[in-house]
């Protein structure tokens, strides 16, 4: 079970700065190192760069709030979307 929240700040043009906070239940089994076995609570943060009208770059942090200094629930990401 989970829920999200998202801004996104629209005012600019070429960026879009985006927030989206996570809350989700435990829904793993417990494995070394790594905490998904219990209610979190996760943020993504990043930014919509619209190269041009038809293609974004997107380039994100995602991390978890509650469980404070495990790397292992960290992520780094691009993505890259053109649209014809």
């Amino acid at each position: 079970m989970g829920l999200h929240a998202t801004w996104e700040y629209r005012r600019w043009r070429r960026t879009q700065p985006f927030l989206q906070l996570y809350w989700q239940s435990g829904y793993l089994h417990p494995q070394p190192y790594q905490h998904f076995d219990q209610p979190s609570l996760q943020h993504d943060l990043g930014v919509h760069w619209h190269w041009t009208p038809h293609t974004t770059l997107t380039l994100h942090y995602m991390n978890n709030v509650t469980h404070r200094g495990n790397t292992a629930d960290m992520a780094l990401g691009a993505s890259l979307t053109a649209h014809f």
